[in-house]
């Protein structure tokens, strides 16, 4: 079944790139989503939002328990 949905960003900016090779395998973003499995590049127009996202460790603690 395909779906649609909409992608929330943390920060703003412009799509400069977008993977090609989910249109082909979307399976990609599920089996290899820090790799091959991303989905755009973001050209940042704010530098300063990302001073407020979590870095991986602090992922890692927010999600262990969820």
């Amino acid at each position: 079944m395909k779906a649609a949905a909409d992608l929330y960003m943390p920060v703003s900016g412009e799509i400069v790139e977008v993977n090609e090779a989910l249109r082909a395998d979307p399976s990609l973003a599920n089996t290899d989503p820090q790799a091959a499995g991303w989905f755009f590049k973001v050209k940042i127009t704010d530098p300063s939002e990302a001073d407020s996202l979590l870095d991986q460790a602090a992922y890692d603690e927010l999600v262990k328990n969820a």
